[in-house]
């Protein structure tokens, strides 16, 4: 059996935790967004900032710093985060041991290993050491002479390798977008993907048709809001791709807003500010505010 990718195991367990599932909504919804970026990060599970991690934080996620950082606090102290003691990186549970064990196997596998059963320190290394491969005497000099030259067009195979990894990489960030949504919609519809196996691939259809997200989560949230006329519950994220198609035609066959004209702008920032304070000497003519505009761009 295939094992679950980290963002599945993770999802998995969100679903099935209790005190995860009482913490408020946006609490929940921040970590969701923590783990998506997570697993994209250069050191997978780890996300570091040049700043505090609620600093940050809350300027990504468009909230103020001290709700953010007490929401970081209730998921520390829950477990579903690990936050360093300088405040600048935030880590999923595990991760940094799972990378120290790592560190250490490898550190001791250049070491040659642990010593065997009933092997002393000295003898361990003095084995190490009689396995080794010794140079042959001219060994150097015959490798010399007989390696090629590489050919020009390695360079070109080199490449191919670097396309084909950059191209995995932004479908993993693509396939995580979507993934991440998902999450977020089980929520607001009110399913749970651990009990009935929801599948969250109706998102990224939805996606692809160029329903931006917050119309996805804007039409999710009304309709599951709504009253259903049969009281069943509502089934998979299927349940709302209708109106979420409608919604999206809604949008573009909605007009543009047109720009705001010269006379508006002036007599919203001059003229309203002149009459708010009594119309006290002579407003500022609209050629002199589009003089002063100009000198400003």
């Amino acid at each position: 059996m295939a094992r679950a990718c980290l963002c599945d195991r993770w999802l998995n367990r969100a679903a099935g935790d209790m005190g995860f599932r009482a913490l408020p909504l946006l609490a929940r919804m921040l970590w969701f967004e923590i783990l998506a970026a997570s697993t994209l990060a250069p050191e997978k599970g780890v996300l570091r900032f040049p700043c505090s991690v609620s600093d940050a934080v809350s300027r990504l996620v468009n909230r103020t710093e001290t709700d953010v950082e007490t929401d970081l606090a209730a998921l520390a102290d829950l477990g579903w985060l690990d936050l360093d003691e300088d405040g600048r990186s935030v880590a999923l549970p595990g991760v940094k041991a799972a990378s120290a064990r790592t560190e250490a196997a490898r550190t001791n596998g250049l070491r040659g290993g642990r010593p065997r059963k009933g092997e002393t320190r000295e003898t361990a290394r003095e084995r190490r050491q009689g396995t080794l491969m010794l140079p042959m005497a001219g060994g150097a000099a015959e490798t010399q002479e007989t390696e090629t030259e590489p050919r020009p067009e390695s360079s070109r195979a080199a490449a191919k390798p670097i396309a084909i990894e950059k191209k995995e990489a932004a479908d993993a960030r693509e396939e995580t977008d979507w993934v991440a949504l998902g999450a977020e919609l089980f929520v607001l519809a009110g399913l749970d993907p651990a009990r009935g196996h929801h599948s969250a691939l109706p998102v990224k259809g939805w996606l692809e048709a160029g329903a931006p997200p917050d119309l996805i989560r804007e039409v999710v949230r009304t309709v599951a809001a709504r009253p259903r006329r049969d009281g069943k519950p509502i089934g998979n994220l299927m349940y709302f791709g209708r109106a979420v198609m409608e919604a999206l035609d809604t949008a573009r066959a909605r007009p543009e807003p047109a720009a705001p004209s010269d006379w508006d702008l002036y007599q919203a920032e001059v003229m309203r500010d002149w009459e708010s304070n009594g119309r006290h000497g002579v407003p500022m003519s609209i050629d002199d505010w589009r003089a002063t505009r100009r000198a400003v761009a």
